[in-house]
């Protein structure tokens, strides 16, 4: 019973939790949230109205980066914690599948 509780109730948080660490270690690559707060100011304190639009196409291709990496780290996280969760099914299945095919002669 204790193996159950740890494999499907305590996985789920840990889980949770090994994701947002990912996400704060991509956050400190990537600086999303940082980089939307910036967004009206000029990229490197070029105030000239070409500096302007090219900072904001650079900083919104910074921020689609970023957005994409955190997807896909939660489609992977999701992946892998399926599996997680139907191995012990899996398992079985193929125990009970194993039992029941005949022997060769």
């Amino acid at each position: 019973m204790q193996l159950l509780r740890m494999w499907y109730v305590k996985s789920g948080p840990w889980v949770v939790q090994r994701y947002l660490h990912t996400v704060r270690v991509f956050d400190g690559t990537f600086a999303v949230v940082d980089t939307w707060r910036n967004m009206g100011r000029p990229l490197f304190q070029d105030y000239t109205w070409q500096g302007r639009i090219i900072g904001v196409f650079l900083r919104l291709a910074r921020i689609m980066a970023g957005l994409f990496v955190f997807v896909l780290a939660a489609l992977l996280y999701a992946f892998f914690y399926l599996l997680w969760l139907l191995f012990p099914v899996i398992c079985v299945a193929s125990i009970i599948g194993g039992l029941t095919v005949p022997l060769p002669l």
